[in-house]
């Protein structure tokens, strides 16, 4: 019950210090918005929202987790970072199931689980990388049996992106994926000067958090 307690307080504080930023927001802003503008800035506050259906055994609907990614930011003072992560209920209305900071650790259920080790060296300039590269991630986490995704790339081109996957089955029809494959031949064409790819089984995990 305590720790109920707790999240919900958490969960409250994070909101509490979203809407002041809105608030803040609205303050600056002067006369009615387009829907472009309108969309410009739920873009900015909102990297992503992912959505997993769940059938529900003996109900006519599918329970629905959302998951919706901000990150909210004024000057260099204020920074909040986090992931909300709600449920649709069958009444249609949003609960708030829990909320923590986004980490580029991914959360990943109990094995076995799928890993998929891409590793590559970058050719010199963007020449729309980066903007694919996102597109990708987008696409990927609205798979069936996508898990998570860890990525980084250090200055000198080197990088390494981890995916997670419920299966092999899972990871094919990724790999088979008409915009992932056109990705892939970008990349074979001109983004990489060399790449390493490894399937891996998961049998056991471990996590340590200060």
């Amino acid at each position: 019950m305590q720790v109920e307690t707790e999240q919900n307080q958490e969960v409250k504080n994070r909101l509490t210090s979203a809407e002041k930023i809105l608030q803040e927001l609205r303050e600056r802003i002067k006369g009615e918005l387009s829907y472009k503008e309108k969309g410009e800035i739920i873009r900015s506050l909102v990297s992503d929202i992912v959505v997993h259906t769940v059938k529900t055994p003996g109900k006519h609907r599918d329970k629905a987790n959302v998951q919706i990614n901000y990150v909210f930011s004024i000057g260099q003072n204020y920074t909040d970072k986090g992931c909300i992560i709600i449920n649709w209920r069958k009444d249609n209305i949003f609960h708030y199931v829990k909320e923590e900071p986004m980490s580029i650790i991914a959360k990943t259920p109990q094995p076995p689980y799928y890993a998929v080790i891409f590793t590559s060296e970058r050719t010199e300039g963007d020449k729309g990388y980066a903007k694919m590269a996102d597109k990708m991630v987008e696409l990927a986490s609205k798979q069936q049996g996508f898990l998570g995704v860890e990525s980084v790339r250090d200055q000198e081109g080197i990088g390494i992106t981890v995916s997670y996957w419920e299966s092999l089955n899972a990871i094919k029809n990724w790999k088979d994926n008409a915009m992932h494959q056109v990705a892939q031949k970008k990349g074979k064409a001109e983004w990489y000067k060399r790449f390493g790819l490894r399937v891996c089984k998961v049998e056991r995990d471990n996590f340590f958090k200060v």
